[in-house]
This record gives structure tokens, C-alpha cells and sequence, in this order.
């Protein structure tokens, strides 16, 4: 009877134990077209713009570290043989150069419409990181057109809990990102070709 005890509670805590580690993962993207008129066949670059992100208390990820990532994590997709990637410092240092005007010394807002202003001299199209951390983390990928500021593609991923606000679980969302945007735009190109 001990016996049986013990593999019984033994086996209610293995199960308790999966079942916590399969609904903290993270879900599958949810991808969505926001504009199918448009020809995502003519991206053939893409800049990075800073996120939409409030560090929780106490958090070491900042705005700056995501950047960063978020360009990196690009530059090493298979995404990046067919797309060039742009980071924001790179642009931000081409507007200073071509119009005088710094970006990191403007107000957040006024930053953020200079550049959506300006990026089109540099990319295709650029993407747009927002990342909700209250109880669950949820990052949003949204890539606009560079050129016309149309909303082309919204990608949702969904974490498991809070405690996944940190750099290696953001890098983790964003290149199932880049490997379902490569996949996207590979059968876009496909679908212009016939």
C-alpha cells in the first residue's frame, strides 16, 4: 500500500509538473494580412524601430537591449538572405546626417513620427515590436510599408506568465517571428510568380 502511495503522489506531481511547463510555452503565432493588396514581393529590406515597451520594477530588458535584439535576431534568420535588415541607429544617424535633426534628444512621440517620416529613404518597410507584460507576456510584430505607412502584417505570440520578460524569452518569440514572416513572404513571392 506505501508503495502504491508513493508512485501515486509521485505520479500526480510528475503530471502537475507538465502540465505547468506545456501552459507557460509559448502559443504559435497568429499572423494576419492586414493589407493583401499589397506586393510583399517588393520588401527587400526591413528597418527595426524602437518598441513600445515599459519595463516591469526592477526588470534589466530595456528598450535599447530590444532593439538591439530584435535587429540581430533578424540579421541571423534565414529571413535575412532575401531581406536586409536595418537597425534604428543606422537610420536615426542617417536623418541627423541628411537633416540635422536628432532623434535621441526629441521628445519619445515627435521621435517616433520623424522617423516613420523618414524611414522610407532607407527600408522597404519597417517593423513595429510592442510588448505587453502584466500577468502574461504578449509581443505584437506589426510591419508597416516604409514608403506609404500602410499596415501590412500583425503577428501575435502569446507567453506563458510574467517571468518570461526577459531577453531570452523575447528572443525566442522573435525568431519564431522572422521564421513565420520568411514563410509568409515565400509564398507571396510564389503566388506573384504564377
Amino acid at each position: 500500500m506505501k508503495y502504491f502511495t508513493k508512485i501515486s503522489i509521485t505520479l500526480v506531481l510528475f503530471l502537475f509538473v507538465f502540465a505547468a511547463r506545456t501552459l507557460a510555452m509559448p502559443s504559435a503565432p497568429k499572423a494576419t494580412v492586414m493589407d493583401d493588396t499589397f506586393d510583399f514581393s517588393s520588401i527587400h529590406s526591413i528597418a527595426i524601430a524602437p518598441p513600445n515597451y515599459v519595463p516591469r520594477k526592477n526588470s534589466k530588458v530595456t528598450p535599447a537591449l530590444l532593439e538591439k535584439m530584435f535587429f540581430q535576431e533578424g540579421e541571423y534568420s534565414r529571413l535575412a538572405k532575401k531581406v536586409k535588415f536595418v537597425s534604428y541607429s543606422e537610420v536615426a544617424a542617417d536623418i541627423k546626417n541628411q537633416t540635422g535633426v536628432d532623434l535621441s534628444t526629441m521628445d519619445a512621440r515627435k521621435a517616433r513620427e520623424c522617423y516613420r517620416q523618414n524611414v522610407g529613404k532607407y527600408a522597404d518597410a519597417y517593423l513595429v515590436v510592442t510588448i505587453a507584460n502584466d500577468s502574461r507576456v504578449v509581443a505584437f510584430y506589426d510591419l508597416y510599408s516604409a514608403k506609404t505607412g500602410a499596415y501590412l502584417y500583425s503577428c501575435e505570440i502569446i507567453g506563458g506568465d510574467f517571468r518570461d520578460d526577459n531577453v531570452s524569452v523575447l528572443s525566442k518569440f522573435t525568431q519564431k517571428f522572422y521564421g513565420n514572416l520568411q514563410e509568409f513572404l515565400s509564398q507571396a513571392s510564389q503566388k506573384n510568380k504564377k
